[in-house]
């Protein structure tokens, strides 16, 4: 009798064991085909966005002041200066 038991007490296991490494594939499948890709996408997004109104804000200013001034991680300063094209003599 005790033979039986430990046998369907084991059968159990393996049948919990078997369901959970399935879902834990299942979860890896969707993650990796469904999530992630949704997740990117709306980031490259937001960072096109953010790009479109960096450069917005920075043509604002050079207009406003004439010129703006960049300074990168190692203090380079980059003056942007607006350019005005010489009107042509006929």
């Amino acid at each position: 009798m005790k033979h039986d038991t430990y046998k369907k007490d084991k059968s159990k296991l393996i049948i919990v064991s078997l369901v959970v490494v399935v879902l834990v594939l299942l979860a890896i499948v969707v993650w990796s085909l469904i999530a992630k890709p949704a997740i990117r996408g709306y980031m490259d997004e937001k960072q096109i966005e953010a790009q479109g109104e960096v450069v917005q804000s920075i043509l604002f200013q050079i207009k406003q002041q004439g010129y703006i001034q960049i300074t990168d991680a190692d203090n380079t300063v980059v003056t942007l200066v607006e350019y005005t094209q010489p009107a042509e003599s006929a």
